[in-house]
C-alpha cells in the first residue's frame, strides 16, 4: 500500500515538474543552466528522492512501531515479569531500529550521488 502511494506521488511530483517546465519562457530555455540534460536530470533525481522518502523510510518506521507496540502490550498481558524484561531491552531495540533506519538514508544518499555522478560524466 506504501508502495503503491509512493509510486502515485512520484508519477504527481513529476508530472507538475514537466507541467512547470513547460510553462516557462521561451528565453528561460536559452539559459545554459536549463539545457535539455539538466532538466531531464532534475525530473529523474528529484523522482528517486521521493520515491526512497516515501517507501522504505515509512514502511520501516511504521513496521518498526508497530512490533515494539505490539511486542510491549502482549508481553504485559500475558506475564508482567517477561512485560519488565521487554520494557528493560525496548530502549537497545529502539537503537537498532533507529541505527537501521540511518543505513537507509545514508544508502539513498550514495545513490542519489552515483545519479550525479553520471550525469557530470
Amino acid at each position: 500500500m506504501v508502495a503503491v502511494s509512493g509510486s502515485k506521488l512520484t508519477k504527481r511530483l513529476r508530472k507538475n515538474a514537466f507541467d512547470a517546465i513547460l510553462r516557462q519562457e521561451m528565453a528561460w530555455f536559452d539559459n545554459e543552466t536549463n539545457d535539455l540534460d539538466s532538466l531531464l536530470f532534475i525530473l529523474r533525481v528529484d523522482a528517486v528522492n521521493t520515491r526512497s522518502a516515501s517507501g522504505a523510510r515509512l514502511t520501516s518506521i511504521t513496521q518498526g512501531v508497530c512490533v515494539m507496540l505490539v511486542t510491549a502490550a502482549l508481553s504485559v498481558y500475558y506475564n508482567w515479569k517477561l512485560g519488565l524484561s521487554i520494557m528493560f531491552f525496548l530502549p537497545f531495540i529502539l537503537m537498532g531500529f533507529i541505527y537501521q533506519n540511518h543505513n537507509v538514508i545514508e544508502h539513498t544518499f550514495f545513490e542519489g550521488l552515483e545519479l550525479l555522478k553520471t550525469k557530470l560524466v
